[in-house]
């Protein structure tokens, strides 16, 4: 059996999808003010991330300079006993 709706109901209806679309709104509204914090503080994050790597490079560079640097004097000294 089909049920009627009248437009009492209709308007009920509309009212209360027209308020929950509000809410949703204005919840959509609180998430991407959070979201853009989010990427703030990961962005701050990212260039700690990037600025220790780099140091990191720096001395793995020195060391490895330091390494070949000693490799020579030995050889040199080698080739000198020799």
């Amino acid at each position: 059996m089909a049920e009627l709706v009248t437009k009492a109901d209709l308007a009920a209806t509309g009212e209360l999808l027209r308020s929950e679309a509000d809410v949703l709104h204005k919840e959509s509204q609180v998430l991407r003010g959070e979201l853009k914090t989010v990427q703030v503080l990961l962005g701050s994050r990212i260039d700690l991330l990037e600025s220790r790597i780099d140091k990191l490079g720096l001395q793995l560079t020195v060391r490895l300079g330091a390494m070949l640097a000693a490799a020579v004097a030995i050889l040199a000294a080698l080739q000198k006993l020799g």
